[in-house]
């Protein structure tokens, strides 16, 4: 949206509610902000505080005819955006030099050519938070059928150790866990394939990689991105 914004609107300014502002409006702290528009050249910077109406996700133009609609373009309709302004809006993500360094190295130690990443978040098999026997079967399912289909080694993050999923078959090339998150996003968007529950974490990187999720939520209505 940033670098959208700034195409059709060259005079505008955009910022990001930074962490301090964040915990102010929501009581709750957390760096998705930071994580997702950290070195991106299209925004003004992260503010603490804001006067003023604030426009948000709410303010968008919606298609009851067609609900499976990503939200971004909900949001660049109701600012006024045509369809050949907002056809690029998969998301994007800009590193720094050293973590695409860092990124590469981790690459090029636990891997030789193609390589694939594999997400199992904590919703794996929930529905509204809790264990739902049937989605746990369909995600299992479903996740399993590609990894066969794909057999090439995997950086790997999961909520639980893997020897306690229906995953722990797969050529495994490095357990990412506590590798920074903007790291980890680096190297899903330089993989093969993402394979993974139906989670956020992975649509970052739809703009750069093949990603394949298991659906938990029917229909998608909004939760989409191209």
């Amino acid at each position: 949206m940033p670098r959208l914004l700034k195409q059709k609107y060259p005079d505008c300014k955009v910022f990001i509610p930074s962490e301090k502002l964040l915990a102010n409006l929501f009581e709750a702290s957390h760096k998705n902000a930071y994580i997702t528009f950290n070195n991106n050249p299209y925004i003004d910077g992260f503010i603490d505080e804001v006067n003023g109406d604030i426009f948000h996700d709410q303010y968008r133009i919606y298609d009851k005819n067609n609900i499976n609609t990503p939200l971004v373009e909900q949001m660049l309709k109701f600012w006024q955006f045509e369809k050949y302004e907002y056809e690029d809006s998969q998301p994007e993500l800009y590193w720094t030099e050293e973590e695409k360094t860092l990124g590469d190295h981790i690459i090029n130690q636990h891997s030789d050519g193609e390589f694939g990443c594999l997400l199992v978040s904590n919703r794996f098999g929930t529905q509204k938070g809790k264990y739902d026997q049937d989605t746990h079967k369909r995600d299992a399912h479903n996740m399993v059928k590609v990894l066969k289909e794909n057999d090439i080694p995997y950086f790997y993050w999961s909520h639980k150790p893997l020897e306690d999923t229906p995953f722990n078959f797969i050529n495994k090339a490095l357990n990412i866990r506590h590798i920074s998150i903007r790291v980890q996003l680096y190297i899903k968007s330089k993989a093969k394939i993402n394979i993974s529950n139906q989670c956020g974490t992975n649509h970052l990187v739809v703009r750069y990689s093949k990603c394949i999720e298991s659906q938990r939520q029917f229909p998608l209505a909004h939760n989409i991105v191209k």
